[in-house]
This record gives C-alpha cells, sequence and structure tokens, in this order.
C-alpha cells in the first residue's frame, strides 16, 4: 500500500482515505499447442499460482474531486474527464484496464469524485500473460468498488473480448476470469472473422510434481520466427516456397498445420483429468511437443540449451514454451532446486515453482 501518496498535493492524511481493497489474478502457462494456437489447434491453458502466489493489485482510494489519478511508486497517470489516458505509459494498460471497468460499472467519468492510487505486485514473467493478470486484477478492484463484486468476472470478459484478433490475448481473458484450467480453441469463419471457444478442463497435476517455467534475461518476441518455422514444417507455403501467413491460409492448411498439436493437448487434458495422472505420460506428452517444435525448427538453441539442461538436472519433462524462447519443466518436488540452478546457469529467469490456481480474479476489501 502507498499510504504516502507523492503528488502535487502533498502529504495525504488518513482522514481523505475512503477504502482499500486487494485484488489479484493468476498467471498462466500453455502446457500445450500454444505454438499451433494460431493455426486453430486446441490448446491446453493452465492458471497457475508462483509458489502460491498470484500477481495482484492493492487499491486506495481517496476524496479528490474532478478526475481520476492513479500512482503506482513515482508513476503518475490520470484519466480525464473525456475518457484519456495521460500521465507514464507503464500505467497506461492499467488505466485503460481501469476506464473499461468504470464504463461497466456505468460511472460517469465527468461527474466522479475519486481518485486512487495503485501498488503493483507482480510474482511472474512478462510471458506468463503478466499484463493481462495485472490488467485483469485492476479492473476486478475497480469494478468491486463501484459494481458488484459478483459481477466482476463476466463483466470483464465481455470488455476485454477481442473476437479472436490476439490469439494469446483472448486466451488469457478467458483464463483470468476461470477457476480451472482450459481447453481453447480458435475457429477460423467463412466471413474472414475468427472464433475464440473454450471449454472447462479440471485438471491437475500428478502427484508430487511442480512446474518451472524460465526464459531469458534478454526475452524478445519470437512469434513470427516461430510462426513462419511452423508453417514451413508443414508445408502451409506461397508458390514462392515462402511460408503463408496465418490469414493467407485456408482452412484445410490452418487444420493441416495444427492437427498434431491439437491432439496432443487434448491427449494430455484428459491424462491431467484423470483421478491419478501419471508423471511419466505426462512427461510424454510434453517431450512429444517439444520434438514437433525442434524438428520444425522453431526452438531456439538457447531455449534447446535450456531444455537439455533441464532433463540433465533431474526434469521428468521439459519443452519450449511460449514466443520469448522459454521453457516449462515438469519436475518431482525435489528436484525443483537443481532444475531451477541449472536454468540459472545459462542466463535464464527462472519463476515458480507453480501450482495450479483454483482461483480467477479476485478482489476484497482489506
Amino acid at each position: 500500500m502507498h499510504n504516502n501518496i507523492a503528488s502535487s498535493f502533498g502529504e495525504v492524511q488518513p482522514w481523505f482515505m475512503m477504502d482499500k481493497f486487494l485484488a489479484s489474478a493468476p498467471a498462466r502457462v500453455f502446457l500445450s499447442g500454444e505454438a499451433a494456437f494460431e493455426f486453430g489447434a486446441k490448446t491446453l491453458a493452465l492458471p497457475v499460482e508462483v509458489a502460491g502466489k498470484r500477481n495482484s493489485v492493492a487499491f486506495t482510494f481517496q476524496e479528490s474531486p474532478g478526475k481520476f489519478i492513479a500512482y503506482s511508486g513515482q508513476q503518475f497517470a490520470t484519466i480525464v474527464p473525456n475518457g484519456r489516458v495521460r500521465g507514464d505509459d507503464g500505467l497506461r494498460p492499467y488505466l485503460e484496464a481501469a476506464k473499461a471497468a468504470l464504463v461497466a460499472a456505468k460511472i460517469q467519468l465527468e461527474s466522479t469524485d475519486t481518485s486512487f492510487s495503485i501498488s503493483l505486485e507482480s510474482n511472474s514473467l512478462q510471458s506468463m500473460g503478466l499484463s493481462t493478470s495485472l490488467c485483469s486484477a485492476v479492473f476486478s478492484g475497480m469494478f468491486s468498488y463501484y459494481g458488484e463484486q459478483d459481477d466482476a468476472k463476466p463483466a470483464f470478459s465481455k470488455a476485454f473480448s477481442t473476437a479472436g484478433a490476439d490469439s494469446v490475448t483472448d486466451a488469457d481473458v478467458a483464463l483470468m476470469v476461470s477457476d480451472s484450467g482450459l481447453i481453447v480453441e480458435r475457429s477460423f469463419l467463412l466471413d474472414g472473422t475468427v472464433k475464440l471457444t473454450s471449454k472447462s478442463a479440471n485438471l491437475g497435476l500428478p502427484e508430487g510434481t511442480l512446474l518451472l517455467y524460465a526464459e531469458p534475461a534478454d526475452a524478445k518476441s519470437r512469434q513470427a520466427e516461430i510462426s513462419q518455422a511452423l508453417s514451413s514444417f508443414c508445408g502451409v507455403t506461397r508458390a514462392s516456397g515462402k511460408p503463408k501467413a496465418t490469414s493467407q491460409m485456408t482452412a484445410d492448411e490452418r487444420a493441416k498445420a495444427g492437427s498434431a498439436f491439437g491432439s496432443l493437448s487434448l491427449k494430455l487434458s484428459k491424462e491431467l483429468a484423470s483421478e491419478s495422472p501419471s508423471p511419466e505420460k505426462t512427461a510424454i506428452y510434453l517431450e512429444c511437443e517439444h520434438e514437433m517444435l525442434s524438428s520444425a525448427g522453431a526452438v531456439p538453441k538457447p531455449c534447446q540449451d535450456a531444455v537439455t539442461a533441464a532433463k540433465k538436472a533431474g526434469a521428468l519433462a521439459a519443452k519450449a514454451s511460449g514466443f520469448y524462447g522459454g521453457a516449462l519443466a515438469l519436475c518431482h518436488e525435489d528436484a525443483v532446486d537443481a532444475v531451477a540452478d541449472a536454468f540459472g546457469a545459462l542466463s535464464f529467469v527462472v519463476c515458480g515453482p507453480l501450482t495450479v490456481s483454483k482461483k480467477g480474479m479476485t478482489c476484497a476489501r482489506v
């Protein structure tokens, strides 16, 4: 909590405080299918907590007539009455989420006299849906303050539905309000639009196992590179031999490119939804996807080295994950430290241990 809110208003006195809220949301990993999601493959997305912690936002609301003002540390931004967001770019996504919550709660910006400070606490890496996670927590906190807390989840889903324009964001939005894993799929309609569908997957990791996620300290998005490699590997190319972009593919070409990955997602979700998931079978499915990505040339060398090192350190399985050259490792609990050290020795930032989250976005008065 930032009880001392630094600004031109000076010291904020306790009697100006109105309410304090703590909102949170899970991070996420894709256990399978993420690389082929754009082709329409079924994807297994898992909401996770990092060592039992979630990404969270602490709010302090106070009286301040005229406009919404948000502070986070030394950053400052405002939502002015006409709806524009001004101030530090680092706060802009969160104030846009706050503005969406105000609109959903039918609050008139020009006639509201509340401002708020926020304190962001991230417990996951950027490529684990961090931005969407924190934005969903901001939305939950704002909507719960001005509207009904029980309505926050459906309001968030409606406000952030992008109709498939951004596949990863769509999957994240669906997951952040869920209390279980999801099988997520994109359908390409005849009118050129994309439809996102998701089905709840009540699953858990095999007993005695945990996940670790790691990515290079200087990670950069490799989405275009990975998508092109997979297109070429699946034979989906233009007459010139160059890979086709997703928007250029026919329905049959997308189905061809995504079928193998989608099949693995279904098999893995079935195993993890069983009464006693097998660590060995789970490891096999993760290894199979990694081998497909490797064969397609879609695994950057640093990531390949990290996967190899994790397995040597005792991981049951490790696979390429995300578009940032990251790696996901399935470990027995007693091997977590050794695998984390192996990642760290390659200058990878480690996040974990990861456990399956049983809560979507939440908010509570404190």
